[in-house]
């Protein structure tokens, strides 16, 4: 996921949006020769990474007068329910969701999203216009710098602020563009046309467009099925490419050129363990570059690349990982940018936490070198090339700070990084744990060893179910001897999965499973991963038929699993108990799980 976004200005400007611990959105500019030091609070509460579009425009002056006057739109939560007031809204206690085909089709409910009501008119301006903040007399028209934010409040609906000229200026209320969404969003300017896409309740994919005169009246379906937010990039006038990872992880493809949308998403194959990053250098060429996996399902953790030369879809090429011989592997979906023609820098997390660096030139890939050798980073890089022979790069840590580096004609500097301060949101970041183990009733005299494990599958509404769509992670423990004649607690250190990327339209299971045997390590283990298996199994199945029921899916229990699966497991472990439970959730939108009991222990998930 990415923890921070980012836009390049007029005169070397540079914008920096991101969500603070509290989910309001932050900005911080570079103003072509320094960072002004203010942060700017723009309010609100988020449950998506922003997405902003920046260019040069022409509008009426804004004469600022007293804000006191205008309607907060940026409630507070604790001021409670607040219907039209904004991204302060009281989640509602499920998504409202649309009927899904397990098999990847597409249910036939066209638009699956609400029609906003029209936008009422401003004075001074026609409907659409822009929210006129303060009082006076609307002046001359002036050019300066434009900046449009998107984002998805705490309804899950899309709302959107225009920043002009500098950083700082009053911008006013937030605005409401309704929708429902599960993913963060897309934007981008065509002409004098803004684009904006985004992930529906139904995992397809919805466009909205505003022009001169103000916003279409409601959100599109555009078609899909998609595991991944949207990107959306351009290579010349009139025409852009939205590109997304598919419900088979494969590689999804529509342009929209010259005012239509081509017939079909186009697939373009391969085997995605991220979402996408793409980036243009020029007219008839894209660049696609992810995490890939291997052999369809055992993670790989290389990056691959793809590109379109102006005649055809290359086929795909492994530029890091095992099989190209530097044995590196990444947790982060990449971050790509160009400098010009014929020059591609790509950032990515590899396993370690370490921000690795691979460059494009010459017709050919270097190596991943490390960036960020003593300072650790958790989630997806931003990257602006902001020169023709310089890129920016700010990563969040796992201090959660902002921390910066420049690549200046092949030089990385500073010998560590900068640290820009404040600490960072990641709104679809959690950490799943075991803390505490209690025997309440013990079944015998004895106190055997107890064994413990974890585990968490992550993804989309498979397609079809089996932990080739679920990669599983897994962590177990042995706690010494527990039971007897009294009750018995332990706390757990290794049961932990932290951090963990959810993004609004995935789906988690969580599992855990303990076992009384004094069986050697090894056959409790095996004994466990077939458990962890099964659970994974079970779990994708009650969201597959969760799913094509058309079924809202906070919380599907899959309940006991002991009777079907234990009797197996106690075969292998000659005698003993056990006891398992899974979970599964579809992922809360405020980054904050409630904690989670059950008669097997005491699981937690939070943000």
């Amino acid at each position: 996921m990415n923890g921070i976004v980012g836009a390049v200005g007029d005169a070397g400007r540079r914008d920096l949006f991101y969500l603070d611990e509290d989910f309001h959105l932050k900005q911080r500019t570079w103003n072509g020769q320094e960072w002004v030091i203010q942060w700017i609070d723009h309010g609100g509460i988020f449950t998506s990474v922003p997405a902003v579009v920046s260019r040069v425009d022409t509008h009426r002056p804004i004469v600022v007068g007293d804000l006191g006057d205008l309607e907060d739109l940026t409630v507070d939560e604790s001021a409670g329910p607040a219907p039209g007031h904004g991204p302060g809204h009281v989640p509602p206690t499920h998504l409202p969701t649309t009927p899904l085909t397990p098999a990847g089709g597409l249910a036939p409910l066209e638009p699956a999203l609400p029609t906003p009501a029209p936008v009422e008119p401003v004075p001074g301006g026609g409907p659409g216009v822009e929210p006129w903040v303060g009082h006076g007399p609307f002046g001359p028209e002036v050019t300066e710098q434009r900046i449009d934010v998107f984002g998805l409040g705490l309804d899950y609906a899309m709302y959107t602020k225009t920043l002009w000229g500098g950083a700082g200026r009053p911008s006013g209320p937030w605005r409401r563009l309704e929708g429902v969404f599960t993913s963060a969003p897309a934007a981008i300017w065509l002409g004098d046309e803004l684009h904006v896409l985004g992930l529906g309740v139904d995992l397809g994919m919805y466009w909205r467009t505003r022009t001169r005169s103000g916003w279409t009246p409601g959100w599109q379906r555009v078609g899909g099925y998609f595991s991944s937010p949207p990107v959306v990039v351009s290579w010349g006038p009139g025409r852009f490419d939205v590109f997304a990872r598919g419900a088979d992880f494969s590689l999804r493809r529509r342009r929209f050129e010259s005012g239509a949308w081509d017939p079909e998403w186009q697939n373009l194959g391969g085997n995605l363990a991220s979402a996408p990053a793409v980036a243009s250098w020029g007219p008839d060429r894209l660049d696609v570059v992810a995490v890939g996996h291997r052999d369809g399902a055992t993670p790989d953790g290389g990056l691959v690349h793809r590109w379109w030369d102006g005649d055809i879809w290359n086929d795909w090429e492994q530029i890091a990982g095992r099989t190209t011989g530097d044995d590196v592997a990444f947790t982060s979906a990449p971050a790509i940018a160009t400098r010009g023609p014929g020059r591609l820098d790509v950032c990515a997390i590899d396993t370690a936490g370490t921000l690795r660096h691979i460059a494009f030139g010459d017709g050919a890939w270097s190596d991943p070198t490390p960036v960020s050798p003593v300072q650790q980073m958790r989630s997806t890089p931003m990257l602006l090339a902001t020169g023709p022979d310089e890129v920016e790069v700010i990563t969040p840590g796992v201090d959660r700070n902002l921390w910066r580096k420049t690549l200046t004609a092949g030089t990385w500097e500073p010998l560590n990084f900068w640290q820009l301060g404040d600490h960072v949101r990641l709104p679809s970041q959690y950490r799943f744990s075991i803390d505490l183990v209690r025997v309440d009733t013990a079944r015998s005299f004895n106190n055997d060893t107890v064994t413990g494990q974890c585990t968490l599958a992550v993804g989309s509404w498979p397609t079809r179910t089996g932990r080739d769509d679920w990669p599983l992670r897994t962590r177990t423990q042995r706690l010494g001897k527990m039971g007897g004649t009294s009750p018995d607690e332990g706390q757990t250190n290794l049961l932990s999965l932290d951090p963990v990327t959810i993004e609004l339209h995935e789906s988690a299971a969580f599992g855990y499973t303990f076992v009384n045997s004094d069986e050697p390590e090894d056959v409790v283990s095996a004994a466990l991963q077939g458990q962890a298996e099964k659970l994974a199994e079970w779990s994708g199945r009650a969201f597959v038929k969760a799913a094509a029921g058309g079924v809202g899916l906070t919380k599907v229990e899959v309940g006991d699993l002991s009777a079907p699966i234990t009797g197996p497991l106690l075969g292998l472990l000659g005698g003993g108990s056990v006891r398992s439970c899974a979970r599964s959730s579809r992922t809360r939108a405020t980054g904050r799980s409630p904690p989670r009991t059950s008669s097997a222990g005491a699981t937690s998930c939070t943000g």
